[in-house]
């Protein structure tokens, strides 16, 4: 499996937030969408994804920054209660030639309660 994911780099008057939405389409997914981070389990152990959405891009350089929320929820059947929420999240990408280049996102690896203390 590849370490990084490359994203071409769109004509200079493009919206690179629609551009980088167009990206991560049901219809159009793209390797982009290995960069990005989609668990929300920190949030609660029921929570499930609900929607992903570009909020801005930002380019400064050879360095892109792509910030986007993550929005979740979680159902509780005995209290009849839904709980939601969103989460704000970035990714960087360097230029590369025509191409920016992003890491494949890695969880950190999940640590047990005696290994946080």
């Amino acid at each position: 499996m590849p370490l990084t994911v490359r994203v071409g780099i769109p004509p200079a008057a493009t919206d690179l937030v629609a551009y980088f939405s167009k990206l991560l389409d049901e219809d159009n997914i793209s390797d982009f969408c290995e960069a990005l981070d989609y668990d929300v389990t920190q949030f609660d152990d029921r929570a499930h994804l609900d929607e992903l959405s570009i909020s801005s891009v930002e380019v400064d350089g050879d360095t892109v920054t792509v910030q986007y929320d993550v929005a979740w929820s979680a159902y509780y059947g005995c209290s009849d209660m839904n709980q939601q929420d969103f989460d704000d999240r970035e990714v960087f990408g360097e230029k590369d030639g025509d191409h920016w280049v992003f890491e494949v996102y890695k969880a950190p690896a999940k640590r047990s309660t005696f290994e946080e203390f």
